[in-house]
């Protein structure tokens, strides 16, 4: 079994920064089918896509709730305090 930390910075606005963001969504999925251990981490820029991929009306919204079991953390600098940021481990 694999042990794999995917960490997603870019923002879903640009065409090539939704594919960056679907790509490693693909990649978690795809780890977390075949048995490994998957961790999908949202830092920065990447904290709006969670949250844009997060809401039920997306488009993109399937694929996130595929792996949302798998990801770890969402932080970003603009939250006030860190126990703010979403996250599966204890500070």
């Amino acid at each position: 079994m694999n042990k794999v930390a995917l960490v997603v910075f870019a923002e879903s606005e640009s065409h090539s920064d939704l594919a960056r963001v679907v790509n490693a969504l693909e990649v978690a999925k795809e780890f977390k089918e075949g048995g490994d251990e998957v961790e999908l981490i949202f830092d920065g820029g990447g904290v709006t896509s969670a949250v844009a991929f997060a809401d039920p009306e997306n488009k993109r919204h399937r694929l996130y709730a595929a792996v949302q079991d798998k990801v770890s953390a969402a932080c970003a600098p603009f939250v006030p305090k860190p126990s703010a940021c979403m996250s599966r481990h204890k500070r």
